[in-house]
């Protein structure tokens, strides 16, 4: 008979093959495994799993299928053997779409062979961006309420997120004070988003060049999200923080294929900077992942280098979605949102129903199956506030107006 050694435990794992394993000791994971933050985002589609007819306006991503012209290259690619390792930074001919995409839309120049490189997705390239420049013991200022993964990208860098409050009386925009409070000796970045997840908000080019000002006197890098920057509303334009002077030297712009192509699932995207950031973010990139799908490069082009009309039609479906829902928002007693400008989401505060966001949420979902997402899982002060998906078909938007009069007056 086999003995049990003192300590071990006395119901092994049973993986799907059948073979047993001992369990994992939480002491034996790493600091950085224990106190990594989980998404608020996903468990609140976990638990819309257990309920019927739900309006789902949590998840932030297109509800629209990747345009044909995209899904036809990307099988070309597939059938014609296109399936191998490509170099590091992705290839010469896709970044040299991207290099005519920057210039073009965002106004900046990037040397294709050195400053910019195709990664995993936006996030692929924060995480790069992070491990390239900040070292263990150092701090990052990110937006409070913004991403989560901001503060996940920065402790996978050994370093201290630092959040840096975004209300709703200044439009929830970055202020020059709120900056000043919070930097230290030990603050080495700053991560603008623009337009901003999960409020919408925009910064124009005076409001960066503030930011920017900021960054130069305190010798920051600036790790800059763009990756909604096809997405605004109003006649407004965007602009990138890289174009302002003595800014491109320290910023790495970043942004992807998955929000504008609605291409989430191909997990492609890019980053320019200058080259010496460049370099270090493809050597890390070749041991975390060797190079991006070779599939999802050839999806990618085709994105970039066939028509855009697709753009265009799914922002005018958010631009519509987005007056109905904040029409009806604004209509509830105890709920008020500002108008986003930017994005796909809508981020109300629902301090005058009680309760806190994560409260709230539960109700909501409980009692009329909508799903939205808790402020609070965007930082401390998104607390007070709901987050809700514009990417919806038309009816979805208005039954889920309908559904939160019905919950907010019962």
């Amino acid at each position: 008979m086999v003995q049990r050694t003192k300590g071990e435990p006395k119901s092994p794992l049973v993986l799907p093959c059948g073979r047993k394993v001992r369990q994992v000791m939480t002491s034996k994971l790493s600091r950085l495994g224990m106190a990594f933050p989980g998404s608020e985002i996903r468990k609140m589609f976990a638990m819309a799993q257990r309920y019927r007819n739900t309006v789902n306006l949590a998840i932030g991503e297109p509800n629209f299928h990747t345009p044909d012209h995209i899904v036809a290259a990307a099988a070309k690619a597939i059938q014609g053997g296109d399936t191998h390792y490509t170099v590091t930074a992705g290839r010469m001919q896709l970044r040299e779409a991207i290099a005519e995409k920057a210039s073009a839309y965002n106004k900046i120049e990037a040397d294709p062979a050195e400053e910019i490189i195709v990664t995993i997705g936006a996030v692929g390239a924060i995480a790069l961006a992070m491990m390239a420049t900040v070292d263990p013991g150092h701090e990052v200022l990110i937006p409070d309420p913004g991403w989560p993964n901001y503060a996940g990208h920065v402790m996978m860098a050994g370093a201290r997120p630092v959040g840096v409050p975004l209300r709703e009386n200044h439009d929830f925009k970055m202020q020059l004070e709120d900056l000043e409070a919070r930097v230290t000796a030990r603050t080495r970045a700053l991560v603008v988003n623009t337009p901003h997840s999960p409020t919408g908000s925009i910064l124009n080019r005076q409001e960066l060049q503030r930011i920017a000002s900021f960054a130069l006197r305190h010798d920051l890098i600036v790790i800059t999200d763009e990756v909604y920057q096809e997405l605004i509303y109003d006649g407004l334009t965007h602009s990138s923080i890289a174009t302002l002077p003595d800014m491109w030297d320290r910023t790495v712009t970043i942004t992807s294929f998955s929000k504008s192509y609605a291409m989430t699932g191909w997990r492609i995207g890019y980053a320019l900077a200058q080259k010496e950031i460049v370099g270090a973010m493809t050597r890390l990139q070749e041991c975390t992942a060797s190079c991006p799908a070779s599939i999802a490069q050839a999806a990618a082009l085709a994105a970039l280098r066939g028509p855009q009309d697709c753009v265009a039609q799914m922002r005018a479906q958010y631009d519509k979605n987005r007056q109905v829902l904040v029409e009806g928002l604004n209509a509830l007693p105890g709920v008020s949102c500002v108008m986003p400008r930017g994005a796909f989401y809508a981020f109300p505060s629902i301090k005058g129903l009680g309760g806190d966001s994560w409260q709230v949420a539960t109700r909501l979902l409980e009692k009329v199956q909508v799903v939205a997402v808790p402020g609070s899982g965007f930082g401390q002060h998104g607390e007070g506030y709901l987050r809700f998906s514009l990417a919806a078909s038309r009816g979805e938007i208005a039954e889920a107006v309908a559904r939160l009069r019905r919950f907010v007056t019962a």
